[in-house]
């Protein structure tokens, strides 16, 4: 099965600390069971924009709490 991008689930996906962060699967097997989301691609994008954002926002507090570590 190919899919685009925005055709994947987001009940499946997570954005992780890879670079400037990387969008990966968090569980195959489960992925595979439901891979296609109902979204259309304008609010696949939003969701990914939110999801994005919320990612740097967990990031900052967490460099915030390293950086307090060294101080």
């Amino acid at each position: 099965m190919i899919l685009d991008v925005y055709e994947l689930n987001w009940d499946h996906l997570a954005i992780q600390n890879l670079g400037k962060g990387q969008l990966q699967i968090k569980n195959m097997a489960s992925f595979l069971l439901n891979p296609k989301t109902n979204l259309t691609k304008e609010e696949w994008k939003e969701r990914l924009k939110m999801e994005a954002i919320s990612f740097y926002q967990k990031l900052i507090v967490k460099t915030e709490k390293r950086l307090e570590s060294w101080l």
